[in-house]
């Protein structure tokens, strides 16, 4: 039944008939939980089906990411991990010797990725997934959209500003200042790049984790964003990573486009 509507509606995204998932146009693959429906029926009693709403953002490519760092990495002889930033989520891909092939981290939650949310309710930060758990009874003191902010002029951000719960200002330094509620019942502000310091200060934890040492160089990799956008958002990337000691290795983001 459900396969037959998105047969009769072709502007939706395709679906495999037999698992009923997402099909990727770039590799021919099955996505994992690209996609959350709302199933919506004509009534109570019926079987006919009014719409089906798209409650979840497709998410990337892995391995068409994967290869496009492995390519890059090959001609600059640095195997580095490469993180995929895709709406508010994030993925981290790490070489793997055996195998020659870069691989989903498990420990950053694998193919589904983390939230990429920060909350400041409490003294200690939390992130993702126990700041996503704030963030439903506490939203004022949660960040989170930080590449999407990244991403957008900042004359521009008045205009998105009523989706979030937290207020954009700035000051003589810094042209964006995210504003949110404190623990301690103030209010701080701080920049998108230390904020987003924070976010891959916890992704090289857990990197760290993994592989044994402390990485160095790490990629960044956006397959749903402009050229324009890219180029902003990786000017802050640099300036968040420099806040960490890590250094930016850039590879040939056409390659990993969706």
């Amino acid at each position: 039944m459900v396969y037959q509507y998105f047969v009769n509606n072709p502007q939706q995204p395709s679906i495999d008939k037999e698992e009923e998932l997402q099909i990727c146009d770039e590799c021919d693959q099955l996505f994992c939980n690209s996609y959350d429906y709302m199933i919506t029926f004509e009534d109570e009693s019926s079987t006919t089906i009014k719409s089906i709403t798209k409650l979840k953002t497709k998410k990337p490519c892995l391995p068409v990411v994967a290869k496009a760092v492995e390519k890059s990495d090959k001609k600059d002889g640095i195997k580095c991990p490469v993180i995929t930033f895709y709406d508010n989520l994030s993925f981290i891909s790490v070489y793997n010797e055996d195998s020659g092939e870069y691989e989903a981290l498990e420990e950053w939650n694998g193919d589904e990725g983390a939230q990429l949310f920060i909350s400041f309710d409490e003294e200690k930060p939390k992130y993702c997934d126990e700041a996503a758990e704030v963030y439903d009874i506490k939203p004022s003191f949660v960040v989170y959209d930080l590449v999407k902010i990244m991403s957008i002029p900042p004359k521009n951000l008045k205009a998105e500003r009523s989706h979030w719960c937290f207020r954009i200002t700035k000051d003589d330094k810094n042209p964006v200042l995210i504003e949110f509620d404190n623990f301690d019942g103030t209010k701080k502000a701080a920049s998108p790049e230390f904020l987003m310091a924070l976010l891959l200060k916890q992704h090289l934890k857990v990197i760290t984790a993994k592989l044994g040492t402390k990485q160095k160089h790490l990629s960044y990799a956006f397959p749903d964003l402009t050229d324009k956008e890219y180029n902003r958002v990786i000017g802050s990337l640099h300036k968040a990573s420099k806040l960490i000691n890590v250094k930016v290795v850039p590879f040939s983001r056409k390659k990993c486009l969706l």
